[in-house]
């Protein structure tokens, strides 16, 4: 599992780890710059990420589990 998330104090990672966990899988996060909206909650904020930075998470699960690289 990757999940895309904010990089932020707001963004709820132990949750989906524990999901993951939970089922047997291993969860992989992909970390992006916050986006804040005036007047929104900072919990629930847009953010961008670098592709870069999904490849580079990519090729960890490749590694972990080359059965996925098929």
């Amino acid at each position: 599992v990757i999940v895309f998330a904010a990089n932020s104090p707001h963004s709820i990672f132990h949750y989906f780890a524990n999901m993951g966990a939970a089922v047997g899988h291993s969860v992989y996060y992909v970390y992006g710059e916050s986006i804040y909206e005036p007047g929104g909650h900072p919990g629930h904020a847009g953010f961008s990420i670098q592709l870069e930075h999904v490849d580079q998470v990519w090729k960890q699960v490749c590694l972990d589990d080359p059965e996925l690289a098929s």
